[in-house]
């Protein structure tokens, strides 16, 4: 994360009332005027209560960002969260706050210091689960020491490394663009050395819509493995918040390469028909036939593109995405059936609350092993007549009125809407180059990802870092 320091006169940020004891400056770091070992307790000016952050994160910046100018700084002391493991307070305490404790009972020989005195002040950031906002509380707002310049901070010193390396970066940003914005640069400069191709669409302001990337590698690999792609989005790669629809390709040796890159606006079935048919037009250019099968998580929007651009083509949905999805309805079941037998065999064996938990998250990993078990008997089956066996089987496995749920979900879900694009009696006759999950495609995003190092940077910059690790997996491959 870049961070921009920014100093409370220069935003307007409102404090309480306090007693600035002196004004800070770093370069008053000595003084000749004694200090008081233990002065008196005192009060500095404390940030806003009234805004609201994003994260965690942001606020505790924030908060020293404010402190610094005012002498003191802030640490990280300890956490909650909630039952389901979601972080929901950040307790943060004066950096003078340490109790310092030896690590042996031996005299020392040469005698040590420490600035820890077991400052008092306390605060809080609290999540607001309605808002999904964090905001600032004060538990005990007095210091028990004078003020201190921000060299003395190991937190402040900190914050400063990250915002010249902001401002360098900054300035030659503003020396490429040269007057340019990052969509004009990215338009003129990208394309200038032949290695990438750009299509896209624009809205009646003139706003880009849909933005479809393909690199010379991509051209290279496709043009020698064109049969089988895969499609899904990644979140999280540019400033503005558009998905980006990563598209991938295999060979048969079990290698993956990217078959090219879309930021679109929105997930709707027109937009993906929009960046399909780029990849459609990119196809005939070469004298390629279109993939014969595409691989991707059960997106109706998606799916219903691929099938009007791609009529001929098969459709594969991701099996692991399916058993997930299963594995989410069935537990909750097994956790019930599992609770009523135990409500009929009452055991005589005396169990701690946390015993009988741990032995019922056991209980139902066993039985949702041998769910998926049963399931994977109907998904492989090799004819028509095992997969209608092996699912009376099941029915029969799970008949007990609690399991309704699951066997309808499944029944309607993914057997009676899809079967022809999972089932090993369909998928048998594709050619998939034995992918059956998304796994890689995932594993693809991660290696774009990898070279971002943010989510907040603009589509020039990030096609940039995009492409250094195309070439270099062009490269390995």
């Amino acid at each position: 994360m870049l961070i921009s320091t920014i100093l409370p006169h220069q935003v307007g940020l409102p404090v309480h009332e306090g007693v600035l004891l002196m004004n800070i400056d770093d370069s008053a770091a000595s003084s000749d005027d004694e200090v008081p070992l233990n002065p008196p307790p005192s009060t500095f000016p404390l940030p806003s209560l009234q805004p609201k952050y994003d994260t965690s994160e942001l606020a505790f910046i924030a908060v020293n960002t404010f402190a610094k100018p005012y002498g003191y700084a802030l640490t990280r002391k300890r956490s909650k969260t909630t039952k389901k493991g979601v972080m929901k307070t950040v307790r943060l305490g004066c950096d003078r706050g340490r109790r310092y404790i030896g690590h042996t009972r031996e005299e020392r020989i040469r005698k040590t210091s420490t600035l820890a005195n077991q400052c008092p002040f306390s605060m809080s950031v609290r999540l607001d689960l309605q808002s999904d906002t964090w905001y600032l509380t004060v538990e005990d707002e007095t210091h028990n020491h004078l003020p201190s310049p921000g060299i003395t901070h190991p937190v402040h010193r900190r914050l400063e490394y990250p915002r010249d390396i902001y401002n360098i970066r900054g300035r030659l940003i503003r020396e490429y663009l040269n007057g340019r914005t990052p969509i004009q640069a990215l338009m003129e400069e990208l394309p200038k050395g032949g290695n990438w191709i750009f299509k896209y669409e624009v809205d009646e302001q003139h706003h880009i819509t849909a933005l479809f990337c393909m690199h010379r590698t991509s051209l290279a690999m496709l043009k020698h493995h064109p049969w089988v792609i895969s499609m899904d989005c990644t979140y999280k790669t540019n400033r503005f918040g558009l998905p980006m629809l990563d598209i991938v390709g295999f060979t048969p040796t079990g290698a993956t390469f990217h078959v090219a890159l879309a930021f679109i606006q929105d997930e709707k079935q027109e937009t993906y028909t929009v960046i399909l048919r780029c990849l459609a037009e990119a196809y005939d250019s070469l004298g390629l036939a279109y993939p014969r099968t595409i691989l991707t998580d059960k997106e109706k929007a998606l799916i219903n593109a691929i099938r009007q651009v791609f009529r001929l083509t098969n459709i594969m949905v991701c099996l692991w995405h399916i058993n997930m999805n299963i594995m989410k309805k069935a537990r909750p079941l097994l956790g019930d059936q599992i609770a009523i037998a135990r409500r009929d065999n009452i055991s005589t064996r005396p169990m701690t609350k946390a015993q009988m938990d741990k032995e019922l998250r056991q209980m139902v990993d066993t039985g949702w092993k041998k769910m998926l078990q049963g399931w994977n008997r109907i998904v492989y089956a090799d004819s028509v007549s095992a997969f209608q066996t092996s699912w009376t089987w099941f029915q029969a496995q799970y008949s007990d009125p609690i399991f309704l749920p699951i066997l309808q979900y499944i029944e309607d879900e993914w057997l009676n809407d899809c079967p022809e694009q999972f089932l090993h009696i369909h998928t048998a006759h594709y050619l998939h180059l034995h992918e059956s999950a998304t796994s890689r495609t995932e594993s693809a995003h991660w290696l774009l990802k990898r070279e971002l190092q943010s989510s907040t940077n603009d589509l020039l910059v990030v096609l940039q870092s995009f492409e250094r690790a195309l070439n270099r997996h062009y490269a390995d491959i």
